[in-house]
């Protein structure tokens, strides 16, 4: 399967999940190590890319609406 298929099926890269949460990438990485996402699909060779289904993150967004928001006022006050 390629990147390409898993995009257009509502998957999205880790990237796009820090953008669409307000946060780092390395922090939706540790919301899989803790378990309050579940662990995406990896795609890829020496390249790999973790995938996320859309609605899970959207579902998460919607049970944790504060996420990303402290970040967002740091930002907005700096």
């Amino acid at each position: 399967m390629k990147s390409d298929d898993i995009v257009q099926d509502g998957w999205i890269t880790a990237n796009q999940v820090a953008e669409m949460l307000g946060v780092g990438q390395a922090y939706v990485h540790r919301l899989v190590d803790i378990g309050l996402l579940p662990e995406g699909r990896r795609v890829g060779g020496a390249q790999r890319v973790t995938f996320f289904r859309q609605e899970v993150v959207e579902a998460y967004m919607k049970t944790h609406p504060n996420v990303g928001k402290r970040r967002a006022e740091k930002l907005a006050n700096a």
